[in-house]
């Protein structure tokens, strides 16, 4: 005959397919699960420390203390006991919880031991803008621009600036050197400097005429100098740029640098 039927097919489900393990940020290792700030106690190399901390702060608020462990372990690194990129991420971090007076700490220390860490001086300078100190701003944005063609410093390394993408001083950039002239146009228009803040805005305009912001500060300077048809003109300006950068998705600047709040309030 034909044989016996074939067995009826079983009714047990078929097993899943074994899944991957997936590793969670910010664990080293999924099996040993072994944190960040233990895998520190046993790697001696400041550029993975560096990176690691770095990757933590940009993760968010939630993994900040993993990146302060991290930057801790960087400065107890025989001969990287001054760190500037350490104690750059420590000041991000205080900066963030809104100690703006630990962040200055941080930065300054981050900017004596490297000049050309530009970062440093960006924290430096916000941090006194939030807080009002306009004198400690021109002074600090003076710094900044003194060591914008400072040489690289010897503790930094070439392979996590690839890594970052930094190639060279952001000082140097001419939209960059524009913001730091119009933060210091600023700063003096608030201190009552304003010969010194026409300068600095115009030297800002001169640097990247697309910068709003110089053109805005200038015209708030002539504004107060009853010089009404300069002051129009430079708003004008600003106005179109605006726009033009709020287009193209442009960053924000610091909230301490006028730009479309003076030209829509005229």
């Amino acid at each position: 005959g034909r044989g016996a039927p074939p067995p009826p097919p079983s009714l047990a489900p078929e097993p899943e397919p074994q899944q991957q393990q997936q590793q969670h940020f910010p664990y080293a290792f999924e099996e040993s699960r072994t944190p960040l700030r233990v895998v520190a106690e046993h790697v001696y190399t400041r550029e993975f420390l560096f990176i690691m901390a770095n990757a933590c702060i940009g993760a968010g608020e939630v993994f900040e203390e993993d990146a302060l462990a991290l930057c801790e372990r960087m400065l107890s690194l025989e001969g990287y006991q001054t760190d500037g990129r350490a104690f750059s991420l420590m000041g991000t971090v205080a900066s963030r919880r809104g100690n703006l007076v630990e962040a200055i700490r941080h930065g300054t220390k981050a900017v004596q031991a490297a000049p050309d860490l530009f970062i440093a001086h960006s924290l430096v300078i916000e941090a006194y803008g939030a807080l009002g100190r306009w004198d400690k701003v021109i002074k600090a944005v003076d710094r900044c621009l003194e060591h914008s063609g400072a040489s690289p410093n010897p503790n930094s390394s070439s392979v996590w600036k690839r890594l970052l993408g930094e190639v060279g001083n952001p000082a140097t950039r001419p939209e960059v050197k524009a913001l730091l002239y119009c933060t210091r146009a600023e700063a003096c228009r608030q201190l009552g400097k304003m010969n010194d803040a026409i300068r600095d805005a115009s030297r800002a305009a001169n640097a990247c005429p697309s910068c709003a912001a110089a053109y805005s500060i200038r015209g708030e300077v002539f504004y107060q100098l009853r010089q009404w048809k300069r002051s129009a003109a430079d708003y004008g300006i600003a106005r179109n740029l605006d726009r033009q950068a709020e287009k193209g998705g442009a960053d924000p600047l610091p909230g301490f640098i006028p730009t479309r709040a003076l030209w829509r309030d005229r």
